[in-house]
């Protein structure tokens, strides 16, 4: 096994990206952390971040003079973007500018006029607000894809060693029917089959920690030996591990309060806060964390591990598995904000993001996707699932 890879993946199993955002965060995420460009940013990152700042800014304008029930806004549940195993979201400076580049030129006049020229900011959109949200949305997804990809590139080296997290793999054989014959049988499948099959098995030996070029070699020798299922079933266990660690509680807590003398309530200890945080905190987070008849519960206490604080342009994170850090500059009304605080508490309680990013080499292009669109901890699409549920009783229950 190559000693870096192991080293590599012990780093990873057991801390964040070097730039932990979920691959769905709307723009004004990234507008948070924004730096000023330097002398290396290339001009195509630096328009589209320019013109996404523009268009959200135009966006604030509109909405300072619209009523709190009329506020014109980019991210709705049940409209949201998402980036699901089967359709990950790959992008690099060619890709982003060609997207910037044909935004431009078919953008209605009137937004192009603001967002990417000198006019100056209306009241109104200019068109039908459907229209309108449309392209703003269009800009903004080009805008994330430059800042992440311009956030991300001082690690690339970081992020093309992570590849070995791509479980792929192990999703799309584990979805093939009758893969056992089929692998038994491997060079009677069509050549594009095989070629499919041939990527999938690669990826799962990568999930080992081995080296592409170990993995090539021993998926070929399987082949010239007919023992492809072998080399499969070999591979599994590893593939299955990997992914199976997404969706964990680690590390535990200690202070959550669930016995089976009242299993329907997890209590969970919150320091306290201002009345109107309580209440914030309260409403989303209990309102989330619940199933069937089961509950949790949050008891503030005076000194209680698990408190917020709110930072004036932070991107929202959890500190040392207890200090919950929002933005101070948003809202708490703002629906992103609530759900955040839902996703939030959930590293808390010891859940991880469960989407998985890196650098394909081979493309020359970042790679990233949200293991379970539906799952709170992957998507911001997502809701608490029967999973969670069942990995906290398996955990927490005394």
């Amino acid at each position: 096994m190559n000693l870096l890879l192991l080293i590599v993946s012990s780093l990873f199993a057991n801390s964040e990206y070097p730039v932990d955002i979920l691959p769905d965060a709307p723009g004004y995420v990234y507008q948070q952390l924004q730096q000023d460009f330097t002398k290396d940013d290339s001009p195509v990152i630096k328009q589209a971040i320019l013109a996404g700042n523009k268009n959200l800014n135009w966006l604030k304008y509109m909405n300072e003079t619209r009523a709190a029930d009329d506020q014109i806004a980019l991210t709705k549940p049940g409209e949201l973007t998402s980036y699901p195993i089967e359709s990950p979201s790959i992008y690099n400076e060619k890709i982003i500018g060609d997207r910037y580049n044909a935004i431009l030129a078919e953008i209605p006049a009137v937004m192009r006029e603001i967002i990417f020229g000198n006019a100056p900011m209306t009241r109104e959109p200019g068109l039908e607000l459907s229209e309108y949200i449309v392209w703003a949305k269009k800009v903004d997804r080009v805008y994330q894809s430059a800042n992440r990809w311009r956030l991300l590139l001082p690690n690339i080296d970081y992020y093309e060693m992570n590849s070995f997290r791509d479980v792929r793999g192990y999703y799309m054989l584990g979805k093939v029917e009758n893969l056992s014959d089929k692998l038994n049988h491997f060079s009677d499948l069509d050549t594009e089959t095989q070629a499919l099959y041939k990527k999938h098995l690669a990826g799962m030996c990568s999930n080992a920690s081995q080296a592409a070029s170990t993995c090539n070699r021993q998926l070929r020798d399987a082949i010239s030996r007919n023992i492809v299922n072998s080399f499969y079933q070999t591979y599994l266990p590893y593939s299955k591990k990997l992914w199976d660690s997404f969706f964990k509680i680690v590390p535990s807590r200690r202070d959550i309060n669930w016995t089976s003398a009242n299993p329907d309530v997890a209590v969970v200890p919150v320091r306290n806060t201002t009345p109107e945080i309580e209440e914030f905190l309260r409403v989303n987070i209990e309102d989330e964390w619940k199933w069937n008849d089961w509950h949790l519960r949050l008891n503030f206490t005076r000194n209680a591990a698990i408190h917020v604080e709110f930072q004036p342009n932070v991107t929202p994170h959890v500190s040392n598995s207890n200090t919950i850090v929002m933005d101070k500059n948003t809202p708490l009304t703002e629906w992103d904000v609530m759900w955040t605080i839902r996703h939030e508490f959930g590293h808390t309680l010891g859940f991880k993001d469960c989407y998985v990013e890196f650098y394909d080499a081979e493309a020359e292009a970042m790679v990233n996707y949200q293991l379970d669109v539906t799952n709170m901890m992957c998507s911001r699409a997502g809701t608490m699932q029967e999973a969670h549920y069942l990995e906290m009783k398996s955990v927490y229950l005394k």
